[in-house]
């Protein structure tokens, strides 16, 4: 969110900098010489003025008075020229090379032509000389330099930028605050909700009717209505515990009451009762701890010790697994110590290897390696030595409920839903897990986990 912030506020700042800088230049650009032309007239009388001068020169003194008059103002930003029909000035003298066009083009048109060119103004107007001849005169104006950078520098001028760029960063950072403060709150409060706190809201925190106020009214109306949801679901999820669990341990002790009453023709068939009774009591708390881990906010601050977790959840799956004849071997490593629910976290490997051992076939070996992967993650990899699966089904094992083989399922007495624990466990932890089949046959369940 402070990177959202930083661009908001440097775009509004650049835009208001960039704004005035592009005005100021545009100003400076546009701005006329001080003194330049006084009022719209000024060239018409200017130029009237110089030609009487030289009408009045040139009649009391000629065209050596003329010379000597203009070589008099020679260090003054006007220059005059008196240009004849040829084109030559009064007397040979340096004049600039537009000149002689100009006068020809005020001869055609017989009326005052003013011209630019760079710093120089031409202003020329019929004239007739002393002799009584048709002419040009012609007014060269030296324009001023445009101001240097050190009027652009000067200290006032430089205390209004510094407080122009002042002003603008204020009312920027406040414009930047006032967009993403609600926005930050917002997402405070949608990682709450993400954390499972499901009874926050935003809604008094953001005030205004700005869209930022709707989308926090959306949320907060979606956010009530799912805990409803939640709270149904797991008010529903123990009346099934409560109604399902005490039906089966009246029949448990139903089945306990035939044994004793029944003859040895009735054990086969008690027998399996209670195995489907049994199967049946696993599936219902698979299901709720399934249920729980997707809606129940777990802490997740012990610091476990890999090594000695992976240690005792072996021996528990070496019991087992004598029975089947596999056994389940790990791999030394390094201690290694991860963050999390030590309960949770159990629950989801313990899952793992009794489907590695369920599933893996007479005198052959489960095997557990760890080790410690790039950017402080650890990998648990379960092989087991069974069937495979499909490469289709690879991808859906850890849907809950989700049977590769029905008859395979009933066999083994799998209920489809402990992967479906182990994935959503992991997630929980902040990490991923995988499957694939492995070369040589059996399959690799591969888990990542974060460590401290």
């Amino acid at each position: 969110m402070q990177r959202l912030y930083m661009r908001i506020f440097l775009s509004f700042w650049l835009t208001v900098t960039l704004a005035g800088g592009i005005m100021a230049v545009l100003a400076y650009i546009n701005h006329p010489p001080e003194g330049m032309f006084p009022d719209p007239n000024f060239a018409d009388r200017a130029v009237a003025s110089y030609a009487q001068d030289a009408h009045r020169v040139l009649d009391r003194d000629g065209v050596d008075g003329w010379k000597h008059y203009v070589q008099s103002r020679r260090n003054r930003n006007a220059k005059m020229f008196i240009i004849g029909e040829d084109g030559q000035p009064l007397f040979p003298r340096p004049m600039k090379r537009n000149i002689p066009a100009l006068a020809r083009q005020v001869l055609a048109e017989k009326k005052l032509i003013i011209k630019h060119r760079n710093r120089d103004v031409f202003f020329a107007q019929p004239f007739v000389d002393h002799l009584q001849r048709p002419a040009v005169f012609v007014v060269q104006l030296r324009l001023p330099p445009p101001p240097g950078r050190d009027r652009l520098f000067r200290p006032g001028s430089l205390i209004f930028l510094g407080v122009f760029l002042l002003v603008g960063g204020l009312v920027c950072w406040w414009l930047a605050r006032s967009l993403t403060s609600p926005i930050q709150t917002l997402r405070n409060a949608a990682q709450q909700f993400a954390t499972g706190n499901l009874s926050v809201r935003v809604g008094g925190a953001i005030s205004g009717r700005s869209e930022i106020k709707e989308l926090a009214d959306d949320f907060d109306a979606m956010a009530e209505r799912i805990e409803q949801q939640v709270e149904s679901q797991q008010r529903l999820q123990r009346d099934i515990s409560h109604e399902l669990r005490s039906p089966l341990a009246r029949l448990n002790v139903a089945l306990e009451l035939a044994r004793q009453r029944s003859g040895e023709g009735a054990t086969s068939a008690l027998d399996r009762i209670e195995r489907e009774s049994e199967r049946l009591n696993e599936m219902i708390g698979q299901l709720l701890s399934l249920n729980q881990l997707e809606t129940a906010v777990v802490p997740l601050d012990e610091r476990i010790d890999l090594a000695n977790l992976l240690s005792e959840l072996v021996a528990d799956a070496n019991f087992e697994a004598h029975s089947r004849q596999v056994r389940v071997e790990v791999d030394a490593f390094d201690s290694l110590v991860i963050k999390g629910a030590e309960k949770l976290l159990a629950g989801a490997i313990e899952n793992i290897l009794r489907n590695a051992v369920r599933y893996s076939a007479e005198d052959t070996v489960v095997q557990v390696a760890v080790t410690q992967a790039e950017n402080q993650r650890v990998t648990i990899a379960v092989r087991g030595h069974g069937p495979g699966v499909p490469e289709a089904a690879v991808e859906k094992i850890f849907q809950p409920f989700y049977r590769v083989d029905d008859a395979r399922e009933r066999r083994s007495g799998g209920t489809g839903i402990g992967l479906a624990i182990a994935d959503r466990a992991i997630r929980r932890h902040g990490g991923t897990i995988t499957a694939r089949n492995a070369a040589g046959g059996g399959l690799e369940v591969v888990i990542t986990l974060p460590m401290v």
